[in-house]
């Protein structure tokens, strides 16, 4: 929580991920407008031939069909892209009220005072999942993209690669997890 307070450049990383996801859906919406107006033009074209007797009813009703699909599948991936635009304004929001809340917070004080079943839900409801990979950690923070770090970032040595065999134990794995050695 302190890291994620004091760390701009976090912050940074963060905001931008989040407005990535906004400005994503907004860059389509300029095609998107002309693709309507092209659809509308040209039901509007086919209703000039069918009110030009140039085209047969059950003709024009195909058409119209189809330009109507076309129309409401634009229109529904544009509501779409919205809702995404807006929650992606919404997270942003929350996101600086709680770095805000975190900046002002004894984040310190909070967890030196928390005995260990406190400590444990602080954590818990903070981190979804810590993915340990041979040469890095990736954590998984509720409501982020996933942060990958160095083991040395969280004073940890560099994994070393153990003899197949060290001192006569083995390591086994099974469905259930690491096992003591069988004899």
């Amino acid at each position: 929580m302190r890291v994620l307070a004091e760390d701009e450049e976090l912050q940074n990383a963060i905001r931008q991920q989040l407005c990535g996801r906004a400005t994503g859906a907004q860059a389509a919406q300029p095609s998107r407008s002309a693709a309507l107006a092209k659809l509308r033009q040209k039901r509007q074209k086919l209703l000039e031939l069918y009110y030009a007797d140039s085209i047969t009813a059950t003709m024009f009703a195909e058409q119209e069909r189809a330009l109507t699909r076309n129309i409401e599948a634009i229109e529904s991936e544009a509501a779409e892209s919205l809702k995404e635009v807006n929650q992606g304004h919404m997270l942003a929001e929350q996101f600086e009220q709680v770095a805000t809340l975190l900046r002002t917070m004894d984040t310190d004080a909070i967890w030196n005072a928390a005995n260990d079943r406190e400590r444990k839900i602080l954590v818990n409801e903070i981190i979804d999942a810590v993915i340990v990979h041979p040469d890095r950690l990736q954590v998984a923070i509720n409501g982020s993209p996933l942060l990958t770090v160095r083991f040395d970032e969280v004073g940890l040595r560099e994994a070393q690669q153990p003899p197949l065999e060290a001192a006569g134990t083995r390591i086994g794995v099974s469905k259930g997890g690491l096992e003591p050695p069988r004899t």
